[in-house]
This record gives C-alpha cells, structure tokens and sequence, in this order.
C-alpha cells in the first residue's frame, strides 16, 4: 500500500494527517508520533513547541533562538507561539479558586 493520503481533521479542519504525521494549519508544527513521541515540534526538526515558549518566557528573543537554532526561521517562532496560545485557548485550566 501507498502512503496514506493526507485528510483534514478537526473543528474547524486545522490540522491535516498524513500517515503518522498531523500538521497544524501552520506549516511550522507538526506532530509525529515518531519523533519525540508525538510532542508538538518545530516541523523538521526535534525541537518542542515547548522549549521555543520556555525560551521567550525566560526572556530569549526570535533572534537569540534563531542563533541557538539556526534550522528554525522567525516564522517557525512565530508559529510555535501561535499554536501555543491556541492550545491554551482550547482547553479548560485548573485555576484555584481563592477564599
């Protein structure tokens, strides 16, 4: 058999799979469950969505990641960050309520 071919999924048809791998409707992310086990990266590469969002919390610039990373484009950065306030927004966060 071929490879399978690529299918929109979701809500609103944001991501697309094609075999084991989920693309979001930015090209910069994807998740595939054989690398890193199936964390959300960087496409192309093995770098987490997560440790790009670290990294500007801790104070990092696009520039400083793209001088740590120089296979990620300020685009990717951009997209990692934009796909990071999305899952945010679509999930329920356990806030404690205070007295």
């Amino acid at each position: 058999m071929g490879p399978t071919p690529a299918k929109a999924t979701g809500a609103s048809a944001r991501t697309v799979t094609t075999g084991n791998v989920v693309r979001m409707s930015s090209p910069f992310v994807s998740i595939d469950h054989n690398v890193m086990g199936g964390v959300p990266c960087i496409t192309g590469t093995r770098i987490p969505i997560a440790t790009v969002v670290s990294m500007m919390a801790e104070g990092s610039t696009a520039a400083d990641i793209v001088a740590d990373f120089p296979q990620v484009s300020i685009e990717a950065i951009s997209a990692a960050l934009q796909f990071a306030a999305d899952a945010v927004l679509q999930r329920e966060l356990p806030i404690p309520l205070t007295a």
